[in-house]
Order: structure tokens, then sequence, then C-alpha cells
């Protein structure tokens, strides 16, 4: 049981949502003084667009990188990452596993660059895994699609590595 296990500096963080939240997000931002051009963008993030793109990439009998499902999975991702206005650029540590890199680049101090990474291959041979790292890959596209329309004075970077599984080769 997760509260007997985690410490309790965790646990003063964690509460059981109730039902009647639309978002854990929105409850935490309710209760806190938030900047409202931070709170604007928070609120632009959707649960049903992250929902919407784990169960895709979990579809897949596998996403083990190199295999046919995986690039396809990355074609898609690749896809989606172009579409919300981004550089996208791929990066290839074997011949058949690629990683992507998707710019936004920063208006005053575009060298200087906030990265956010996810792994999108995953290690089932007969299943393609929601928790590794389909989910991890859907909240980077969430974060991407919202932070395409901000104003950024730094290069937001978003590297969704292949090969994680394999011993992080497509991170390196």
């Amino acid at each position: 049981e997760l509260k007997s296990n985690a410490p309790s500096s965790v646990m003063k963080h964690l509460r059981p949502l109730n039902g009647k939240e639309t978002s854990y997000i929105a409850s935490i931002l309710e209760k806190r003084s938030v900047d409202p051009e931070i709170r604007s963008v928070v609120n632009q993030v959707s649960l049903a667009e992250i929902k919407k793109d784990i169960v895709k990439l979990s579809s897949y009998s596998t996403r083990l990188a190199g295999t046919d499902e995986n690039h396809t999975a990355l074609r898609g991702v690749r896809e989606k990452l172009s579409n919300f206005g981004l550089t996208v650029m791929q990066v290839c540590h074997a011949s058949k596993s690629c990683s992507l890199v998707a710019d936004k680049k920063g208006s005053h101090s575009p060298n200087e660059v906030i990265m956010a990474m996810a792994h999108i291959d995953s290690v089932g041979h007969k299943f393609a895994g929601a928790d590794d790292n389909a989910s991890g890959t859907a909240a980077l596209l969430e974060m991407a699609r919202v932070l395409s329309q901000v104003d950024n004075k730094k290069t937001f970077r978003f590297f969704v590595t292949n090969g994680e599984e394999s011993g992080l080769l497509g991170a390196k």
C-alpha cells in the first residue's frame, strides 16, 4: 500500500480524487497563488489528449526499438510534433533506431535550452507498455502542444528518445 511505503514528506502532497475534480492539476491550482500567465498555460493541458495518445501508443503489439511498430509510432509522434510547428530532427544511434529532437526556438536567448524528454520504446514483445513509457511520451506531446503556442525567450526542446530499454542508447 502506497501510504505505508511512501515517506510522509511525499504523502502530504498526495490525496485520493473524490470524483468531483475534472483535473488534479486544477485542484492544486485552486489552492495556490499562481501567476495568471502560468495558470493560463496550465489550463490548456488536455487530459483527454494525453489519454488519447496513451491509448494510441499502447495499441501496438510492441514498441521495441527497431521494430516496424516502433517506426510507425515514431512517425506518428514526429508528425504531431511537426504539426505543432516545431522544428523536428531525427537522430539515429543505430541503423533501425532513431530518436527525435523537436525545438521551438527562443526569441531572446535561443542558445539557452529548456528540455523535456521521454522514451518511446518499450520492452514488451506482445504488448506496448502504457506506463513504460506511453504515458511519458503522451505527457511530452501535450507539453509540446501547449508550449508551442507560448512566447518563449529560451528554446524549448522536446526529446523523444528511442532505445532507452537497450541501455539508454537513444539518449546518448
